[in-house]
Protein backbone atom coordinates (compact mmCIF):
# COMPACT_ATOMS: atom_id res chain seq x y z
CA UNK A 1 0.00 0.00 0.00
CA UNK A 2 1.40 2.91 -1.03
CA UNK A 3 0.94 6.45 0.80
CA UNK A 4 -1.86 8.38 -0.70
CA UNK A 5 -1.31 11.77 -3.06
CA UNK A 6 -3.83 13.98 -0.99
CA UNK A 7 -1.14 13.35 1.59
CA UNK A 8 1.53 14.00 -0.34
CA UNK A 9 -0.14 17.51 -1.52
CA UNK A 10 -0.40 17.82 1.38
CA UNK A 11 3.22 17.70 2.80
CA UNK A 12 4.71 19.12 -0.77
CA UNK A 13 6.04 22.38 -0.24
CA UNK A 14 5.43 23.84 -3.67
CA UNK A 15 1.64 23.34 -2.23
CA UNK A 16 1.93 25.08 0.60
CA UNK A 17 -0.23 28.69 -0.47
CA UNK A 18 -0.14 30.17 3.69
CA UNK A 19 3.80 31.15 5.18
CA UNK A 20 3.92 31.03 8.84
CA UNK A 21 6.29 32.45 11.33
CA UNK A 22 8.74 33.70 8.83
CA UNK A 23 7.75 37.28 8.46
CA UNK A 24 10.80 39.11 9.67
CA UNK A 25 13.04 37.02 7.56
CA UNK A 26 10.71 37.41 4.41
CA UNK A 27 10.64 41.57 4.85
CA UNK A 28 14.20 41.35 5.03
CA UNK A 29 14.79 39.41 1.93
CA UNK A 30 11.85 41.82 -0.04
CA UNK A 31 14.09 44.70 1.47
CA UNK A 32 17.74 42.88 0.15
CA UNK A 33 15.70 42.31 -3.29
CA UNK A 34 14.18 46.32 -3.84
CA UNK A 35 17.72 47.24 -3.22
CA UNK A 36 19.20 45.24 -5.62
CA UNK A 37 21.55 44.17 -3.11
CA UNK A 38 20.16 39.90 -2.88
CA UNK A 39 23.44 37.69 -2.72
CA UNK A 40 23.37 35.93 -6.25
CA UNK A 41 23.52 32.68 -4.41
CA UNK A 42 22.11 32.34 -1.20
CA UNK A 43 22.24 29.23 1.10
CA UNK A 44 19.12 28.47 3.69
CA UNK A 45 20.16 25.86 6.32
CA UNK A 46 17.58 24.77 9.58
CA UNK A 47 16.83 21.63 10.40
CA UNK A 48 14.52 19.43 8.39
CA UNK A 49 10.77 20.13 8.37
CA UNK A 50 11.42 23.66 9.65
CA UNK A 51 9.58 25.38 6.50
CA UNK A 52 12.44 26.64 4.16
CA UNK A 53 11.33 25.36 1.24
CA UNK A 54 8.38 26.60 1.44
CA UNK A 55 9.98 29.95 2.50
CA UNK A 56 11.95 29.70 -0.63
CA UNK A 57 8.83 29.15 -2.87
CA UNK A 58 6.94 32.06 -1.26
CA UNK A 59 9.61 34.35 -1.76
CA UNK A 60 9.92 32.85 -5.51
CA UNK A 61 6.47 33.96 -6.23
CA UNK A 62 6.94 37.17 -4.89
CA UNK A 63 9.82 37.70 -7.47
CA UNK A 64 7.90 36.56 -10.34
CA UNK A 65 4.37 37.39 -9.68
CA UNK A 66 5.55 41.55 -9.03
CA UNK A 67 3.92 42.88 -12.22
CA UNK A 68 0.88 39.81 -12.50
CA UNK A 69 -2.42 40.06 -11.51
CA UNK A 70 -2.84 37.91 -8.66
CA UNK A 71 0.00 38.36 -7.20
CA UNK A 72 1.80 37.98 -4.21
CA UNK A 73 0.18 38.88 -1.01
CA UNK A 74 2.10 40.49 1.44
CA UNK A 75 -0.27 41.57 4.07
CA UNK A 76 -0.98 37.81 4.81
CA UNK A 77 2.09 35.77 3.33
CA UNK A 78 0.01 34.06 1.07
CA UNK A 79 0.50 32.51 -2.50
CA UNK A 80 -2.86 33.02 -4.81
CA UNK A 81 -3.02 29.87 -6.32
CA UNK A 82 -4.97 31.17 -9.58
CA UNK A 83 -1.40 33.33 -10.04
CA UNK A 84 -0.24 32.24 -13.37
CA UNK A 85 3.62 32.28 -12.43
CA UNK A 86 2.36 29.71 -9.70
CA UNK A 87 0.83 27.53 -11.55
CA UNK A 88 3.67 27.45 -14.15
CA UNK A 89 5.93 27.04 -11.12
CA UNK A 90 3.85 23.99 -9.83
CA UNK A 91 4.20 22.28 -13.81
CA UNK A 92 7.59 23.21 -13.93
CA UNK A 93 6.92 24.90 -16.77
CA UNK A 94 8.28 28.19 -15.29
CA UNK A 95 11.18 29.97 -18.05
CA UNK A 96 12.77 32.26 -15.42
CA UNK A 97 12.98 29.05 -12.82
CA UNK A 98 14.53 26.28 -12.49
CA UNK A 99 14.27 23.32 -9.79
CA UNK A 100 16.78 20.70 -8.90
CA UNK A 101 16.45 18.05 -6.37
CA UNK A 102 16.54 14.27 -5.52
CA UNK A 103 13.61 12.62 -7.04
CA UNK A 104 11.72 10.12 -3.96
CA UNK A 105 13.24 7.41 -5.97
CA UNK A 106 16.71 8.65 -6.23
CA UNK A 107 18.91 9.54 -2.95
CA UNK A 108 21.46 11.87 -4.67
CA UNK A 109 21.06 14.52 -7.05
CA UNK A 110 23.37 13.44 -10.16
CA UNK A 111 25.38 15.64 -11.94
CA UNK A 112 22.90 14.82 -15.43
CA UNK A 113 20.50 17.81 -13.46
CA UNK A 114 23.79 20.13 -13.25
CA UNK A 115 24.31 19.53 -16.72
CA UNK A 116 20.89 20.66 -17.75
CA UNK A 117 20.57 23.46 -14.95
CA UNK A 118 23.78 24.91 -17.43
CA UNK A 119 21.86 24.30 -20.36
CA UNK A 120 19.07 26.13 -19.13
CA UNK A 121 20.99 29.00 -17.80
CA UNK A 122 22.81 29.28 -21.43
CA UNK A 123 19.62 29.71 -23.60
CA UNK A 124 18.20 31.94 -21.05
CA UNK A 125 21.28 34.88 -21.48
CA UNK A 126 19.64 36.94 -23.69
CA UNK A 127 16.70 37.79 -21.61
CA UNK A 128 17.06 40.60 -18.80
CA UNK A 129 14.39 39.32 -17.07
CA UNK A 130 15.06 37.70 -13.35
CA UNK A 131 15.90 34.23 -13.11
CA UNK A 132 15.72 31.88 -10.11
CA UNK A 133 17.47 28.30 -9.60
CA UNK A 134 16.33 26.68 -6.73
CA UNK A 135 18.21 23.61 -5.55
CA UNK A 136 16.50 21.55 -2.68
CA UNK A 137 18.25 19.28 -0.36
CA UNK A 138 21.78 20.44 -1.33
CA UNK A 139 23.24 18.07 0.71
CA UNK A 140 21.54 15.23 -2.20
CA UNK A 141 24.39 16.53 -4.13
CA UNK A 142 26.90 13.57 -4.90
CA UNK A 143 31.00 14.76 -5.61
CA UNK A 144 30.41 15.17 -9.28
CA UNK A 145 27.17 17.41 -9.17
CA UNK A 146 28.67 19.57 -6.65
CA UNK A 147 31.60 20.23 -8.30
CA UNK A 148 29.30 20.81 -11.42
CA UNK A 149 26.98 22.95 -9.98
CA UNK A 150 30.32 24.95 -8.03
CA UNK A 151 31.28 25.91 -11.28
CA UNK A 152 28.00 27.20 -12.57
CA UNK A 153 27.50 29.24 -9.52
CA UNK A 154 31.13 31.00 -9.81
CA UNK A 155 30.23 32.50 -12.73
CA UNK A 156 27.02 33.99 -12.20
CA UNK A 157 24.99 36.23 -14.27
CA UNK A 158 23.74 39.50 -12.29
CA UNK A 159 19.86 38.38 -13.08
CA UNK A 160 20.35 35.09 -12.09
CA UNK A 161 19.73 33.79 -8.36
CA UNK A 162 20.60 30.43 -6.49
CA UNK A 163 18.58 29.46 -3.46
CA UNK A 164 19.75 26.50 -2.03
CA UNK A 165 18.71 24.42 0.57
CA UNK A 166 20.15 22.84 3.02
CA UNK A 167 19.00 20.62 6.24
CA UNK A 168 21.35 21.86 9.27
CA UNK A 169 22.22 18.32 10.38
CA UNK A 170 23.71 17.23 6.89
CA UNK A 171 26.95 18.75 5.16
CA UNK A 172 27.20 20.12 1.81
CA UNK A 173 30.76 20.57 -0.15
CA UNK A 174 32.56 23.27 1.59
CA UNK A 175 33.26 25.02 -1.50
CA UNK A 176 29.61 25.59 -2.43
CA UNK A 177 28.92 26.47 0.91
CA UNK A 178 31.82 29.39 0.86
CA UNK A 179 30.02 30.87 -2.45
CA UNK A 180 26.95 31.09 -0.99
CA UNK A 181 25.65 33.67 1.47
CA UNK A 182 24.29 31.70 4.27
CA UNK A 183 21.42 32.79 6.03
CA UNK A 184 20.43 30.08 9.31
CA UNK A 185 16.45 30.50 9.77
CA UNK A 186 16.49 30.17 13.41
CA UNK A 187 13.14 30.35 15.92
CA UNK A 188 12.42 29.96 19.41
CA UNK A 189 10.62 26.74 21.06
CA UNK A 190 7.79 29.09 21.43
CA UNK A 191 7.96 30.32 18.05
CA UNK A 192 7.85 27.09 16.52
CA UNK A 193 4.84 26.23 19.02
CA UNK A 194 3.01 29.23 16.77
CA UNK A 195 3.72 27.63 13.40
CA UNK A 196 3.09 24.14 14.57
CA UNK A 197 -0.37 25.17 15.74
CA UNK A 198 -1.29 27.62 12.68
CA UNK A 199 -0.14 24.43 10.18
CA UNK A 200 -2.84 22.10 12.63
CA UNK A 201 -5.99 24.81 12.27
CA UNK A 202 -5.02 24.96 8.56
CA UNK A 203 -6.04 21.37 8.12
CA UNK A 204 -8.64 21.16 10.48
CA UNK A 205 -6.49 18.41 12.87
CA UNK A 206 -7.80 18.65 16.45
CA UNK A 207 -6.24 21.32 18.74
CA UNK A 208 -6.08 19.21 21.35
CA UNK A 209 -4.33 16.63 20.01
CA UNK A 210 -1.90 19.62 18.52
CA UNK A 211 -1.16 20.27 22.39
CA UNK A 212 -0.36 16.18 23.08
CA UNK A 213 1.88 15.76 20.47
CA UNK A 214 3.95 19.00 20.75
CA UNK A 215 4.60 18.87 24.48
CA UNK A 216 5.29 14.71 23.93
CA UNK A 217 8.11 14.91 21.14
CA UNK A 218 10.10 17.79 20.85
CA UNK A 219 10.53 18.07 16.66
CA UNK A 220 10.44 20.58 14.05
CA UNK A 221 6.42 21.87 12.88
CA UNK A 222 6.95 19.99 9.64
CA UNK A 223 7.63 16.88 11.01
CA UNK A 224 5.42 16.67 13.61
CA UNK A 225 2.77 17.38 11.06
CA UNK A 226 4.20 14.50 8.82
CA UNK A 227 3.94 12.32 11.53
CA UNK A 228 0.13 12.94 13.05
CA UNK A 229 -0.85 13.10 9.02
CA UNK A 230 0.37 9.71 8.56
CA UNK A 231 -1.13 8.06 12.20
CA UNK A 232 -4.64 10.24 11.29
CA UNK A 233 -4.26 9.04 7.42
CA UNK A 234 -3.77 5.15 9.02
CA UNK A 235 -6.47 5.35 11.27
CA UNK A 236 -3.66 5.38 14.38
CA UNK A 237 -4.93 7.76 17.54
CA UNK A 238 -1.77 9.70 18.19
CA UNK A 239 -0.96 8.49 22.09
CA UNK A 240 0.79 10.01 24.61
CA UNK A 241 2.44 6.99 24.70
CA UNK A 242 5.76 6.83 22.66
CA UNK A 243 5.71 3.05 22.19
CA UNK A 244 2.32 3.17 21.41
CA UNK A 245 3.43 5.29 18.82
CA UNK A 246 6.74 3.72 17.86
CA UNK A 247 4.18 0.56 16.96
CA UNK A 248 1.80 2.40 15.02
CA UNK A 249 4.84 4.21 12.76
CA UNK A 250 6.44 0.65 12.23
CA UNK A 251 3.24 -0.80 11.33
CA UNK A 252 2.92 1.66 8.71
CA UNK A 253 6.08 1.78 7.67
CA UNK A 254 5.85 -2.30 7.13
CA UNK A 255 2.89 -1.75 4.72
CA UNK A 256 4.56 1.49 3.17
CA UNK A 257 8.04 0.99 2.43
CA UNK A 258 8.99 4.46 3.13
CA UNK A 259 11.79 5.44 4.31
CA UNK A 260 10.83 8.51 5.40
CA UNK A 261 8.41 6.51 8.11
CA UNK A 262 11.66 5.09 10.21
CA UNK A 263 13.38 8.72 10.16
CA UNK A 264 9.75 9.46 12.28
CA UNK A 265 10.42 6.30 14.19
CA UNK A 266 13.82 7.27 15.12
CA UNK A 267 12.46 10.78 16.74
CA UNK A 268 9.88 8.91 19.06
CA UNK A 269 12.54 6.19 19.63
CA UNK A 270 15.05 8.63 20.81
CA UNK A 271 12.25 10.80 22.78
CA UNK A 272 11.31 7.64 24.88
CA UNK A 273 14.89 6.41 25.82
CA UNK A 274 15.27 10.16 26.61
CA UNK A 275 13.14 9.98 29.18
CA UNK A 276 13.10 6.30 29.98
CA UNK A 277 17.01 7.45 31.19
CA UNK A 278 15.52 10.22 33.23
CA UNK A 279 13.60 8.08 35.30
CA UNK A 280 15.58 4.86 35.11
CA UNK A 281 19.08 6.91 35.65
CA UNK A 282 20.44 3.76 37.85
CA UNK A 283 19.29 1.40 34.54
CA UNK A 284 21.06 4.37 32.14
CA UNK A 285 24.15 1.77 30.81
CA UNK A 286 20.95 -0.63 29.93
CA UNK A 287 19.27 1.28 28.20
CA UNK A 288 21.45 3.64 26.55
CA UNK A 289 22.91 -0.15 24.84
CA UNK A 290 19.62 -1.07 23.86
CA UNK A 291 18.77 2.62 22.42
CA UNK A 292 21.92 2.49 20.51
CA UNK A 293 21.19 -0.96 18.97
CA UNK A 294 17.93 -0.19 18.29
CA UNK A 295 18.91 3.02 15.96
CA UNK A 296 21.62 0.89 14.36
CA UNK A 297 18.89 -1.43 13.45
CA UNK A 298 16.69 1.18 11.92
CA UNK A 299 19.96 2.80 10.10
CA UNK A 300 21.08 -0.52 8.62
CA UNK A 301 17.60 -0.89 7.28
CA UNK A 302 17.87 2.15 5.61
CA UNK A 303 21.30 2.52 4.30
CA UNK A 304 21.19 -0.81 2.87
CA UNK A 305 17.47 -0.84 1.33
CA UNK A 306 16.40 -3.46 3.90
CA UNK A 307 12.53 -4.62 5.09
CA UNK A 308 13.14 -7.38 6.96
CA UNK A 309 10.47 -8.06 9.06
CA UNK A 310 12.04 -9.63 11.86
CA UNK A 311 14.57 -6.67 12.15
CA UNK A 312 11.05 -4.55 13.14
CA UNK A 313 10.07 -7.63 15.43
CA UNK A 314 13.14 -7.33 16.92
CA UNK A 315 12.95 -3.67 17.72
CA UNK A 316 8.97 -4.16 18.94
CA UNK A 317 10.59 -6.67 21.45
CA UNK A 318 13.35 -4.54 22.60
CA UNK A 319 11.07 -1.85 23.68
CA UNK A 320 8.53 -3.88 24.82
CA UNK A 321 10.28 -5.15 27.80
CA UNK A 322 11.97 -1.85 28.62
CA UNK A 323 8.46 -0.97 29.54
CA UNK A 324 8.10 -4.01 31.60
Amino acid sequence: MKLKEDMKKLLDPIDQLNLYGYEIYFNNFIKLFKKNSLPNSILLNSPKGMGKSTFAYHFINYILSTNQSDNYSIDNYSINPNNISYRHVCNNTHPNFFLVKNSSKEKQIKIEQIRALKKYLNHSTLSSEFKVILIDNAENLNLNSANALLKVIEEPNKNVFFILIQNSNQNILKTIKSRCIEFKLIFSRNEQEKIFKSLFRQYDFDINSCKNIYKSVTETPGNMLKIFSLLNLFNKDFSNNNVENIFNLIDIYDKNKDFEILNFVSIFIENFYTNLCKENYKSFNKHYFNFKKVLKILSDMHKFNLSDKNNLTFVKEILYYETR
